[in-house]
């Protein structure tokens, strides 16, 4: 995989939907029943709708530089207690254009958030971590991959309406990706 596409999968799956593990004894859904929600899966509701924006994003240690035109889709599914993502990234004066589809799952019995990531390539990314603040929404997890250790810390800014302030660091062995930029509600779930 690219170290392009590498960095887009990222942009995408810190961006990703959430799921709640559930307990194995779970009930045929009800319109008129509650289901427990999670502190991790309600912290991301800000998130539900369709977001656009532009993403600055740089690869060292030689560093290189790229534009990314970004679009997320956010919504709901099994009653609010998980959140799904479909994303396009797109490199700004290229032709490079990655697709991707993400959920993140909170194990209440680990109590831990599982990024997961599936790529148009045919990759799958599991990352397991925690949100560390519900206002910011910053994620750190880890993982390793095809005998690559993959860190991520991702900062989330939701404070400004309809704005979402994004800024994700991973490193991928001895690689860092930097990657900042702002995404605008083009409409609400």
């Amino acid at each position: 995989m690219s170290k392009f596409k590498l960095k887009i999968l990222f942009v995408f799956f810190m961006l990703s939907g959430i799921a709640v593990c559930l307990p194995a004894q779970s009930k045929k859904a009800s319109s008129n029943k509650s289901y427990f929600v999670p502190d991790p899966i309600k912290n991301m509701e800000t998130l539900l709708g369709d977001w656009e924006g532009s993403i600055h994003s740089e690869t060292g240690p030689v560093v290189t530089s790229k534009e990314l035109k970004v679009s997320l889709s956010f919504s709901s599914l099994f009653n609010g207690r998980m959140v799904q993502v479909g994303s396009i990234a797109e490199t700004v004066g290229g032709k490079d254009i990655v697709e991707s589809y993400g959920v993140i799952a909170y194990d209440t019995s680990e109590k831990q958030v599982h990024l997961m990531l599936y790529t148009d390539t045919c990759e799958v990314f599991t990352l397991t971590g925690n949100w560390a603040n519900r206002f910011n929404l910053n994620f750190s997890g880890s993982t390793t991959k095809s005998g690559k250790k993959i860190k991520m810390t991702l900062w989330l800014g939701v404070k400004i309406k309809d704005q979402i302030d994004y800024k994700l660091y991973t490193t991928i062995d001895n690689t860092l990706i930097s990657e900042t930029g702002q995404l605008k509600r083009k409409s609400k779930n």
